[in-house]
């Protein structure tokens, strides 16, 4: 809801943010995802999230921006629309790698393909996997097409066969016979066919141009006789009227059309009379009108006559036609072989005087009339023998087609067989490759998980762990481990929760390491919350060695004792960088507040001009008790029994044996690491600088108790007696003292005891003696 910059320490690789639930941590680790991985983080683990609540509720998707800067270069990511993330530059992008708490449970409860789903990103080989998908698609589209040819061929095999059980079974099987008669000529039959239906067709034409011909000679008669009728009427009409006929009629149409029509006024067109022309006109019509029957029978007569003219055309044309189609059909005749032509017994003469060309028209539509009845009987015969020879034809390429439909289906489902094959055997050959990889890798990543998980659960009889594929299923991926007497189990079925946790853990923290880089963030959201004080140690232990491998290590937590152990020197807080989160509200957004470890908060409380009496007695009081309960702890000092073993400060100064007092001891010193050239293996040489007693320290601690009880835990009068120099030397005597303790590298105690003589910080810069309690003089 508001800007926010979150400085990182340059010089420490391990940072810790803290703050309690809702104070925006998981905001933080989301911004990484955003703009690292495209992703929009922890909303993308949870179901029913809305695009629209990508942005704060009081801003739009215009002001969300992510911006990266590190000594490699800055980055800055934007939201696009509702939901699409633009990054630039992408160049040099940093890599994050991720790990909430969802994702752990999905790793270790959900099923093995969605648990290979899961380390996907990490053990995949997308090239490989894309082209294994191809490669399976391209094998089952060539089983697919060697079955389809294989079908092709049968059903071949099956039509040939037919042919052959229907002409009889010739020969010994169907496949040879069908090759005998391919091979078989048939162009002659061809031939005559062709010839055949030639003359078939010349014939039908002759009856065609001969019906044509009949036709058109019939309706010539039909016109002729309306002709006849027709001028017949137009006789008797002009007979009955005097000096009146058809002529006369169409002259005065024509005249009446030409007087109308006239421009020029008031004269005759032939007797160049005057005249009136309106009243010319008038008569003109009133003669037209009295000679109405015999102007329409003049009609009449004139188109039956027209009528007749175009009859007459026709019976010119078809008969000519008609001609033609004989002499085409007659000169085929006498040029054929066909043996239902030379059977005929055709008339020679007759064929020679239609085929001639100087024949009349006249002659041959006259000779044509004896031909027409031998025509008929030869194309029955012709017709018979044009069926025979198709049927031949028809049957041959038949076997034709069968026959070469088989040996190419043959020769092709031969051919896909073999390469159906090798597609078999490539698909084989790269799935068995990959799988082997992958269990290759797993392997390797098992090591790495058993041995972290090793660290962090040291002499426990369970581990053993591995991952393994299932060979099965595709991208199934199996968790196996031991407990106790049992072997290879499910860890899910046996291992308690923080097992689990630890183990999911391992699991992502061995695949960020093997495939990370120098320019990897790792940053684990609120993951330990199940875990007790040695394990949370352990786990302390393992960030710090493995954090050299990545470029920073962000971790979130609400678990104060994990915070609370690094501002006590309880774990290496010089190698830790702080950030607390202050409580979130939306008109604040996330606050940041910068945490300071004891010691040094203590210092400024003593160094402030605003001196605070009371702060500085209670957090001296509190670092001292911090101390003074490691101390007590690693030499196992005697304490009052007590339901809850918190103990006070006076209990915790008189735990201390005399012998144990006059023994301890911090040596100061500086290391120096030499690498053998040979065996690669590091030296470390400490050089003693300083040897400092503890006693001088617990009995001023004794002498100054007070201080701490009156004036910074409890309300009294004595409190008001102590000055402010005795509040002051006991503040400077718990930082001397906790510092004199403190590794001045990593920020830690020495609790480590690897010589087996003394207890040493993780660097080895300080050392505590003795390694145990002395015993009793």
């Amino acid at each position: 809801t508001k800007p926010v910059r979150i400085p990182f320490e340059p010089k420490k690789n391990l940072t810790m943010i803290f703050g309690e639930n809702g104070s925006g941590k998981s905001s933080i680790v989301d911004a990484f995802s955003f703009l690292c991985e495209s992703k929009f983080g922890s909303l993308d683990d949870r179901s029913g999230t809305e695009n629209s609540f990508i942005t704060a509720i009081t801003g739009t998707a215009k002001e969300l921006k992510v911006k990266l800067t590190t000594d490699q270069g800055e980055w800055t990511g934007i939201l696009k629309g509702r939901a699409t993330i633009e990054v630039t530059p992408l160049k040099g992008l940093p890599m994050a790698r991720i790990l909430r708490r969802a994702q752990i449970l999905q790793l270790i409860e959900q099923k093995p393909t969605d648990r290979y789903k899961a380390l996907g990103q990490y053990i995949e080989l997308p090239g490989v996997t894309k082209g294994e998908a191809t490669l399976r698609e391209g094998e089952k589209d060539a089983r697919t097409s060697y079955g389809q040819a294989v079908h092709a061929y049968d059903q071949a095999g099956e039509a040939l066969k037919a042919l052959w059980e229907k002409e009889g079974k010739p020969g010994t099987n169907a496949t040879d016979w069908a090759a005998t008669e391919k091979a078989v000529d048939l162009t002659q039959i061809a031939t005559q066919l062709t010839s055949s239906k030639t003359i078939s067709d010349a014939i039908i034409s002759v009856g065609t141009r001969r019906n044509d011909y009949d036709n058109a000679v019939s309706k010539e008669k039909t016109d002729s006789d309306e002709v006849t009728k027709a001028d017949m009427a137009l006789k008797n009409e002009e007979a009955k009227s005097a000096g009146q006929n058809s002529s006369l009629f169409g002259l005065l149409q024509k005249a009446k059309l030409f007087v109308e029509s006239e421009q020029k006024a008031g004269e005759c067109p032939v007797c160049q009379q005057q005249v009136n022309r309106a009243v010319l006109a008038g008569e003109l019509g009133a003669r037209i009108a009295a000679m109405e029957t015999l102007g329409k029978l003049a009609n009449e007569a004139k188109f039956a006559r027209e009528k007749l003219t175009r009859s007459s055309t026709l019976v010119a044309s078809s008969k000519g036609q008609y001609a033609s189609s004989l002499k085409t059909c007659a000169t085929l005749l006498v040029g054929s072989f066909l043996k239902p032509v030379t059977e005929a017994d055709l008339p020679a003469e007759t064929l020679e005087k239609l085929s001639d060309g100087d024949t009349t028209e006249n002659e041959r539509v006259s000779v044509g009339e004896t031909m027409l009845p031998i025509l008929t009987t030869l194309k029955g015969k012709l017709y018979e023998c044009e069926t025979e020879w198709q049927k031949r034809i028809n049957q041959h390429n038949s076997i034709k087609l069968q026959h070469d439909t088989l040996l190419k289906k043959k020769s092709e489902s031969e051919a896909l067989e073999k390469f159906s094959t090798r597609m078999k055997l490539a698909l084989d050959l790269v799935v068995e490759k990959r799988k082997a990889y992958v269990e290759t890798e797993l392997a390797s990543i098992s090591l790495e998980v058993e041995r972290l998980y090793r660290c962090l659960h040291p002499g426990e009889k369970l581990g053993d762990i591995s991952l393994g594929l299932d060979t099965r299923t595709q991208g199934s991926l199996h968790l196996k481990g031991n407990f106790y007497t049992e072997q290879n189990v499910a860890p899910q079925s046996l291992f308690s929760e923080a097992h689990l946790d630890t183990l999911g853990f391992c699991v992502f923290f061995a695949l960020s390491k093997k495939y990370g880089t120098d320019r990897t963030f790792i940053l684990l959201d609120d993951v330990v919350t199940s875990v007790d004080d040695p394990h949370l140690e352990r786990f302390i232990e393992l960030l710090h060695d493995e954090a050299q491998y990545f470029a920073h290590i962000v971790i979130t937590t609400h678990y104060r004792p994990w915070r609370d152990r690094y501002r006590h020197q309880r774990a290496p807080a010089n190698e830790l960088h702080f950030i607390d989160l202050r409580p979130w509200s939306l008109e604040g957004g996330i606050r940041i507040h910068k945490e300071k470890i004891a010691i040094a908060e203590l210092r400024d409380a003593l160094a402030a001009n605003d001196f605070n009496r009371r702060d500085v007695a209670n957090q001296a009081g509190i670092l001292v008790e911090n101390v003074l309960d490691f101390l007590t702890f690693n030499y196992g000092c005697k304490l009052p029994r007590k339901a809850d073993p918190k103990y006070t400060l006076g209990e915790l100064l008189n735990s201390f044996s005399g012998e144990l007092l006059k023994a301890m001891k911090v040596e100061e010193g500086a290391i120096a690491e030499v690498i053998d050239d040979a065996t690669k293996k590091k030296t470390r040489t400490f050089t003693l600088t300083a040897t400092k007693e503890l006693k001088p320290f617990i009995e001023r601690f004794r002498a100054l108790a007070c201080v701490r009880n009156q004036v910074g835990c409890h309300y009294n009068y004595d409190g008001a007696n102590v000055n402010d120099k005795d509040v002051t030397d006991f503040g400077t005597a718990a930082a001397d003292f906790a510092e004199l303790l403190t590794c001045p590298d990593a920020g830690d105690l020495p609790n480590r005891k690897p010589s087996g003589s003394y207890w040493e910080t993780r660097s080895g810069r300080r050392r505590l003696y003795p390694l145990e309690t002395p015993p009793k003089n």
